[in-house]
C-alpha cells in the first residue's frame, strides 16, 4: 500500500475548499412554472377543457443556473463528488484512484480559469462594476489630493464655527504625551478649539495645554472612557457630545474622523465630506427592490438590467 503525499493531498483538498466557494454562486431552480387558475360554472354538464400550461420563463441562452448534482462535471457534481473521491484514495490509494483525483482536479483547476478568464474580461469591459476605478494615475491621484487638501480645510473651517473637542487625559500617560502635540496643531492650523481635562489633576509634562480643566465631577466616567487618550466632538452649546477617538491618533486619522462624525452629526454636508473624502464617491445598488423571483432566476438579461440601471442611477446622481 503506497503512502499518499501530504503536499498532494493538501493542494486536492485546497481546491475542494477553493471551488467550493466559488460554486456557491449557482442557484438551483427546479420549480415549475405555476398551473392556471379559472373558473367552472357548476351549472354545466361538460366543462371546458383547461387552457394549454403557459409558456416557460424567458431564459437568456447565456443563462444555465441548474447546476445538476446528476451531471457529471458540473460544479455541483464536483463539490458533492470530489471530496468522496479523495477520501476514497487515502483509503484506497491505488494509481487509479490517486490519478482519478489528480485528473478531476486538474478540471476543477480549468473550470476555475475560465471563470477567472471570463471575470477578467468584464473587469476591463465592464467599468461600471469595476471598483478598482477608485485607484488612478500617479498625476490622477496628485490632482484628487489636492482638490481633497482643499475640500478638508473648508470641512474643518465648517467645523470649528460649529464645535469644539474635547481632550481627556491623564499625566502620566505616554500616549497622550504623545497625542497633545496633534490636537495643538488642529487647534492652532484649523481654528478648532480644544479643552483639555485631567483626570488625575495633573498638567501635561510636555507643556502642551496648561490652561487644563480638571474632570471633578466624572464626566469621563459619564461619558463611558475607557482608555486615554479619548477626544470628543462637543457643539458650540454643550448639547452634543460625539465620540471622536479613544487610544492616539495620528493627525491625519484626528482630522478624517472629526470630518465623518461631523458629517454623520449634520455639521457639515454629504458634498462637504465628499469633497474631504480621500476615497473616490462610487454608486451603489444595495436596495434594488420589486425584482420578479422566476425572471431573476431565468433571464440574466432581466436581472442585470436591473442592477445596471440602478448604478446609472446612482452615477446621475453623484455628477
Amino acid at each position: 500500500m503506497m503512502n499518499v503525499n501530504k503536499k498532494t493531498l493538501f493542494i486536492a483538498i485546497s481546491a475542494v475548499l477553493s471551488f467550493t466557494v466559488a460554486a456557491n454562486d449557482y442557484v438551483n431552480d427546479d420549480k415549475e412554472p405555476g398551473g392556471w387558475h379559472f373558473y367552472v360554472d357548476p351549472s354545466k354538464a361538460d366543462p371546458p377543457p383547461p387552457p394549454p400550461p403557459p409558456p416557460a420563463p424567458k431564459q437568456s441562452p447565456n443563462t444555465d443556473i441548474s447546476s445538476d448534482p446528476n451531471k457529471p462535471m458540473s460544479s455541483a457534481w464536483l463539490r458533492e463528488n470530489f471530496p468522496k473521491f479523495v477520501d476514497y484514495a487515502i483509503d484506497n490509494p491505488s494509481d487509479e484512484n490517486t490519478q482519478r483525483v489528480r485528473f478531476i482536479h486538474r478540471v476543477m483547476m480549468d473550470k476555475a480559469s475560465t471563470f477567472r478568464d471570463s471575470w477578467v474580461k468584464d473587469v476591463m469591459e465592464n467599468p461600471i462594476l469595476n471598483e478598482t476605478g477608485r485607484e488612478q494615475t500617479e498625476f490622477g491621484r496628485m490632482a484628487k489630493n489636492e482638490s481633497r487638501r482643499v475640500g478638508e480645510d473648508k470641512a474643518l473651517a465648517e467645523i470649528a464655527t460649529k464645535a469644539g473637542v474635547w481632550f481627556f487625559y491623564r499625566s502620566d500617560c505616554p500616549y497622550c504625551k504623545k497625542q497633545a502635540p496633534l490636537l495643538s496643531r488642529i487647534e492652532n492650523e484649523r481654528g478648532i478649539d480644544v479643552s483639555a481635562i485631567s483626570l488625575d489633576g495633573g498638567p501635561l509634562p510636555n507643556g502642551y495645554f496648561q490652561n487644563f480643566v480638571i474632570d471633578r465631577k466624572g464626566v469621563a466616567k459619564k461619558l463611558g472612557v475607557m482608555r486615554v487618550p479619548a477626544m470628543f466632538l462637543v457643539s458650540m452649546d454643550g448639547k452634543d457630545i460625539i465620540p471622536i477617538a479613544e487610544g492616539l491618533q495620528s493627525f491625519s486619522s484626528l482630522k478624517e474622523l472629526m470630518i465623518l462624525q461631523a458629517k454623520n452629526n449634520g455639521y457639515i454636508t454629504e458634498d462637504t465630506f465628499n469633497d474631504a473624502s480621500s476615497v473616490e464617491t462610487i454608486p451603489r445598488a444595495s436596495d434594488i427592490k420589486d425584482i420578479d423571483p422566476v425572471r431573476s432566476l431565468n433571464d440574466s438579461d432581466y436581472l442585470n438590467n436591473i442592477i445596471r440601471q440602478k448604478l446609472f442611477d446612482q452615477q446621475k446622481e453623484l455628477y
